[in-house]
């Protein structure tokens, strides 16, 4: 749900924080991510990763769920605040996955930039490469094993809060950006993740290559 995060940015502060709203496709590993482990990082954001009605998991599904969060918080959107899609290959259509990003640049406005984040094969790659260059594999279940070497997902794969030092998140970062994963559509079929797009503006920070 949103809503909270806007009272609480409006109450008390002078200073105006940028709002990133997420839509993710999974419902508990992005967010237990991005609000426990990324948002302690920078306190001069607001990370809302919003809930999940239902368990559809289409790329059409979280735009769906995106617009919705986007339409309730349009009176108090300023500008610089965004909104991201963050979804994973696995079996969707490229053509799929196309249209959710023709919506992002659709959307966009000068008050709420609109994007997305693409994993393949799923958003546990993005959490690998905290740790490793993530080479030498291409499936799902070769993504979850290799993590499990790392680090432990804990009831219903949410990710322990504190996971990740700042210095592995941003080693993280730049083994994705070297991938050059997502500037076409032939390499939506190798293994890569534009995820570190969005964490490098919740960082505050260029990281440089």
């Amino acid at each position: 749900m949103t809503g909270g995060f806007r009272k609480k940015r409006n109450e008390g502060t002078r200073r105006y924080k940028r709002l990133f709203l997420i839509a993710a496709e999974g419902a508990k590993t992005e967010k237990s991510y991005f609000e426990r482990n990324i948002r302690p990082l920078n306190d001069q954001i607001i990370i809302e990763v919003v809930d999940k009605p239902t368990h559809a998991s289409s790329p059409l599904d979280v735009q769906k769920i995106l617009a919705s969060a986007i339409k309730k918080e349009s009176g108090a959107l300023r500008a610089g605040d965004e909104a991201w899609i963050v979804i994973d290959r696995d079996q969707w259509k490229p053509k799929a996955i196309q249209a959710a990003i023709a919506w992002t640049q659709e959307q966009s406005t000068v008050k709420c930039h609109c994007d997305m984040a693409l994993s393949n094969p799923r958003f546990e790659y993005w959490l690998l490469l905290h740790f490793e260059d993530g080479n030498d594999l291409s499936t799902a279940e070769e993504c979850q094993k290799r993590l499990s070497e790392h680090i432990r997902l804990v009831t219903k794969k949410n990710v322990p809060e504190g996971s990740f030092q700042r210095e592995q998140v941003e080693a993280a970062i730049k083994r994705a950006s070297k991938k050059r994963f997502g500037k076409s559509s032939q390499s939506l079929q190798s293994t890569g993740t534009t995820v570190y797009r969005l964490v490098e503006k919740l960082l505050g920070d260029r990281i440089p290559e």
